[in-house]
C-alpha cells in the first residue's frame, strides 16, 4: 500500500495525500451547502462535485505526467563486465560500443539506462562484481538487459528479462581484435531481436586501450588522468576523430577546474587566462565536430553538452543554451544534458518541459536515483524547508532511502541521511547513519562534526567531544571549536572553553558569522564565571 501511495504521489508537490485532502474538503463543503441551502439541491451537488473533481484530477494528472516518479519509467540497457582485471578495457569498450547502437529512448517514459552512469554514484562500471552490477539492474529496475561478460578473448551476451533474470537468448562472440566493426555488426544484429537498436548503425570507434581508459576516467571525473591516457592515444593515432573529441572534452573540464580556482576577476584586466585560451581553441574544434555529426545525422547529446559548457564557462550563456536545447531534443533522458541545463538561469528554462532547477534535479533522480550530486543539492534544498513544512523532509528521506537501497556504500548519502535525521530530531537514528558515513568516509571532517552534533543533542558530551576533536584534527573544522568550548564550559573547565571560543572568534568569516557571535557570548559567560572583568 505504501508503494502504491508513493507511486501515485509521483513528484507532485504535496503528493497523492494533498490530492485526496482537497477532494475530501471539496466534497464536505459542497455537501454542507446542499444541506443548508434549499436552492442547492442534491442534483446541483452531484454536478458541481463531479465538475470540480474532474478539473482537479486533470490538473493533478498533468503535474504527475510532467514529472512522474522513478517507478513510472521503464528502462533497458547494456551492461558489460570483465571477468579478469586485464579484460577491463575491453569490457569498457564493448559496453560503450553496444550502447551507442541502441536507441536512447522509445517514448516519454522508456529510455536506455547507460552503465557509465554508475560513476554518478561513485561506482566503476566494468570492475564491479557481477553481483553488484546485477543488483543495480534488478533494483532500478532495468526491465530488458543485455548482459555481457568479457573473458578469454570472447564476449558472452545474454538477453535477460528483469527482474526475474529470465534468459531469452544467449550467444558467445569471439573477439577478432583486428576487426571490431565486423564483430559489432554481428552483435548488433543479435541485439535487434531484443532491444530497440538504431535504424542506422553508428560507426565503430577506435579500439585503443588508452582511449577507452581515458574515456572512463573522464566519466569518473578524473580529468587530468583522463587527458594523460588520451594524449598517449593521440601519440599513436593523431588523426583519429574520437581521440581528438575526447581530448577536447577533458580540456574543457580542466578549464572548468582552473576557472573555479582562479581569484576574483579584475574587470579592468582584459588579458585572457590560460584556461580561456584553451577554451577558445577547443570550442572551435568541437563546433566543427557537431557540424560533422549533424551532416551525418549522428547527433551526440554528450558532445552538444560539452560544446555548451565550453561556451558557458566564458559566460556565453545564449550560445550554450542553443546547444543544450538541441541535446535535449535529441535525448531528453541524457543526464549530461540535464546537468548542463542546471547551469542556466531558470528564466532560460521557461519554454522547456522542466522549468526550474528543482524540476531538473527531480528528473535526474527519477532517471538515476543514486546520482550523488543531485542527491546532495536537491536534498539540501528540501531540508532547508523542513522547519516550515515536513513534506519536503519526507521527499528527501524517500530519495535518500532509495539511493541507499541501490548503492549502500555511498558514504555521502549516509551523511545526507544523518543530516536529515538531525533536522527532524531523530538523533539516535542520525548517530547510526553518521557512523556508517564515517566508516565509509573516514577523512571527512564534516561527517565527524555532524556526528558530534547528534551526540551533543543526546547529552553524550564525551562522545561528542571525541567527534568534534576528530573534526578539528582532520580539517581544523572551525565550528567544532565552538561546540568544544560549550562542552568544556558545561564541565566548568572555563580556561579550556575560553581557548576554544577565542579561537573561533579569531577566525570569524564575516560580521554576520553566527557561530562566531555565539563564541563571543561564551567568552563573556566564562569570564563572568571566572570573575574576570569583561573588556570593553
Amino acid at each position: 500500500m505504501g508503494h502504491l501511495v508513493e507511486y501515485l504521489s509521483g513528484n507532485v508537490p504535496g503528493g497523492f495525500g494533498l490530492y485526496l485532502f482537497l477532494v475530501i474538503v471539496i466534497f464536505l463543503v459542497l455537501f454542507s451547502i446542499s444541506r443548508r441551502n434549499e436552492l442547492f439541491t442534491g442534483r446541483h451537488f452531484k454536478i458541481w462535485f463531479t465538475v470540480i473533481w474532474a478539473l482537479l484530477t486533470l490538473g493533478y494528472a498533468a503535474l504527475w505526467f510532467k514529472s512522474p516518479p522513478a517507478a513510472a519509467f521503464s528502462r533497458y540497457g547494456v551492461f558489460v563486465v570483465a571477468a579478469q582485471p586485464q579484460d577491463e578495457w575491453q569490457a569498457l569498450y564493448w559496453r560503450d560500443e553496444l550502447s551507442r547502437q541502441v536507441q536512447p529512448a522509445t517514448d516519454g517514459t522508456t529510455y536506455q539506462f547507460f552503465q557509465r552512469w554508475f560513476s554518478h554514484g561513485g561506482l566503476r562500471g566494468s570492475l564491479l562484481a557481477d553481483t553488484t552490477a546485477m543488483h543495480l539492474a534488478t533494483r532500478l529496475p532495468v526491465e530488458k538487459l543485455v548482459w555481457g561478460v568479457v573473458e578469454n578473448g570472447a564476449l558472452r551476451l545474454q538477453a535477460l528479462e528483469m527482474p526475474a533474470k529470465k534468459l531469452k537468448s544467449e550467444k558467445i562472440f569471439t573477439l577478432s581484435g583486428d576487426n571490431p566493426e565486423q564483430d559489432l555488426a554481428g552483435m548488433t544484429r543479435w541485439m535487434a531481436d531484443f532491444l530497440p537498436v538504431l535504424p542506422v548503425r553508428r560507426s565503430v570507434s577506435l579500439a585503443d586501450r588508452d582511449l577507452v581508459l581515458g574515456r572512463q576516467l573522464f566519466y569518473e571525473g578524473r580529468y587530468r588522468e583522463s587527458l594523460a591516457h588520451l594524449e598517449a592515444a593521440a601519440a599513436i593515432n593523431p588523426e583519429n576523430k574520437d581521440v581528438q573529441r575526447w581530448q577536447a572534452f577533458a580540456q574543457v573540464r580542466l578549464a572548468r577546474e582552473a576557472r573555479a580556482k582562479q581569484p576574483k576577476r579584475n574587470p579592468f584586466d582584459a588579458r585572457k587566462k590560460p584556461w580561456q585560451q584553451t577554451l577558445d581553441r577547443v570550442r572551435g574544434d568541437l563546433v566543427k565536430v557537431v557540424q560533422s555529426d549533424l551532416a551525418n545525422d549522428a547527433e551526440d547529446p554528450f558532445t552538444l553538452c560539452m560544446v555548451a559548457e565550453a561556451f558557458m564557462l566564458e559566460e556565453y550563456y545564449q550560445d550554450g543554451e542553443e546547444f543544450l536545447k538541441l541535446g535535449f531534443s535529441v535525448n531528453p533522458f541524457s543526464l549530461e544534458v540535464l546537468w548542463g541545463l542546471s547551469l542556466l538561469h531558470e528564466t532560460r528554462l521557461k519554454d522547456m518541459p522542466v522549468t526550474t532547477h528543482e524540476a531538473l534535479y527531480r528528473r535526474i533522480l527519477a532517471l538515476c536515483p543514486f546520482d550523488r550530486k543531485a542527491l546532495e543539492v536537491h536534498s539540501q534544498n528540501l531540508l532547508s524547508e523542513v522547519a516550515i513544512d515536513n513534506l519536503p523532509g519526507q521527499e528527501a528521506a524517500s530519495l535518500l532511502n532509495r539511493a541507499l537501497v541501490l548503492t549502500p556504500g555511498q558514504g555521502r548519502v549516509w551523511h545526507l541521511k544523518g543530516i536529515y535525521q538531525n533536522a527532524v530530531f531523530q538523533y539516535r537514528e542520525a548517530v547510526a547513519s553518521l557512523e556508517k558515513a564515517a566508516a565509509l568516509e573516514p577523512a571527512d571532517a564534516l561527517v565527524q562534526f555532524d556526528l558530534g552534533i547528534s551526540l551533543f543533542k543526546l547529552k553524550d558530551p564525551d562522545g561528542a567531544q571525541k567527534a568534534f576533536e576528530k573534526a578539528v584534527s582532520l580539517d581544523n573544522y572551525l565550528d567544532a571549536h565552538l561546540y568544544l568550548g560549550v562542552i568544556f564550559q558545561e564541565r566548568g573547565q572555563y580556561e579550556k572553553a575560553l581557548e576554544r571560543f577565542r579561537y573561533r572568534v579569531a577566525h570569524k568569516t564575516d560580521e554576520d558569522d553566527y557561530y562566531a557571535q555565539q563564541a563571543m557570548k561564551g567568552i563573556r559567560e566564562c569570564l563572568d564565571a571566572l570573575k574576570i572583568p569583561i573588556p570593553q
